[in-house]
């Protein structure tokens, strides 16, 4: 994930208070500092959060982190990378304006006519992909394989994980990559992407739709609804959508295309930024007629429960082996 010194000085310069407004959240003028508005608190929301006056340092009093920065916000409290960081304040995740004095910032628009810039396939089995979606993941292979089938999920010359979305003329308009080495972090959306068209995994059922931030996420509640069921295939009853983080452009653009559905199933993660969506999305959707349930995953997300569950099932059949030896 390549950033600029330009890109860098943008971020430094973001107004932090601005910025979560964009973001949705409610944000109070209390003395010399701000404090977030949260109605429903719940552990290990930002109810302790203090910005100061110059709207860009911030000290979050519960568990004594602070930061001089939104960068720094970004880096410790939703746990991204420097990179990702500057990357998300930049262009990413903005679902509005940011006031940054003279370096205002923009969501891109839409044009229709502008294709993803796709990293290249890798020329034979994608090995490194399928290892790490199957083993490090832990999700299904049979998923897996039937999702690399279907030219939702490929594997790059540089042994990324890509993830592809379509539009309703089966057109690739979304992609985002995932590296697949487990000791550095690696993701982005590449250039030209779409945000209306993230990676789905349609269902035969098509009056509820199940919601997640991230593809590896909807895989992962897949391979544990089959778990669940005993069936290889019941993951195929249920529609998934991603969101490519949590802004709702692509559940809003969905649902427009698809009248039929009336159930909305938030999955988004267990943490202060998924909590938050989820509870608007909720509040805004069943305004106009939807019913929405929010599920939450035990763990931080879908795919650490489903790891987790791994860990515990082969924790159980090595004591059973013991017992039989």
């Amino acid at each position: 994930m390549h950033v600029t010194k330009e890109m860098q000085e943008k971020s430094r310069n973001v107004d932090l208070v601005s910025y979560l407004e964009a973001r949705g959240l409610e944000v109070k003028h209390c003395g010399a500092s701000y404090k977030l508005r949260i109605d429903r608190k719940y552990p290990g929301d930002l109810s302790s959060l203090s910005i100061f006056a110059d709207r860009k340092g911030w000290k979050r009093w519960s568990n004594m982190t602070s930061g001089a920065d939104a960068v720094s916000f970004l880096m410790k409290v939703e746990n991204m990378t420097y990179a990702e960081a500057v990357v998300e304040l930049n262009e990413v995740r903005l679902h509005g304006r940011i006031n940054a004095g003279s370096n205002s910032m923009f969501v891109s628009e839409y044009h229709d006519d502008v294709q993803p810039c796709l990293p290249e396939k890798f020329e034979g089995m994608y090995r490194r992909a399928f290892a790490y979606l199957t083993q490090t993941r832990c999700v299904d292979s049979k998923i897996v394989a039937a999702l690399i089938a279907d030219n939702r999920i490929y594997q790059d010359k540089d042994n990324n994980v890509v993830f592809v979305g379509y539009d309703e003329q089966n057109d690739i308009r979304y992609a985002s990559v995932r590296g697949t080495l487990t000791d550095v972090q690696y993701r982005r959306d590449c250039s030209g992407s779409d945000k209306r068209y993230c990676f789905s995994m349609p269902g035969k059922l098509t009056d509820k739709i199940y919601v997640f931030e991230s593809p590896i996420d909807a895989m992962s509640h897949a391979t544990l609804i089959n778990k669940i069921v005993g069936r290889d295939d019941a993951w195929k009853v249920h529609t998934r959508i991603t969101l490519g983080g949590t802004s709702d452009v692509a559940l809003k653009h969905y649902l427009s295309m698809h009248p039929e559905v009336k159930e909305i199933n938030v999955c988004l993660d267990n943490d202060f930024a998924g909590r938050f969506e989820s509870d608007r999305i909720k509040v805004a959707y069943e305004a106009i007629g939807y019913k929405v349930i929010q599920r939450f995953s035990k763990l931080k997300d879908f795919n650490e429960d489903l790891c987790e569950n791994m860990r515990l099932e082969n924790n159980e059949k090595k004591t059973i082996v013991k017992m039989r030896g």
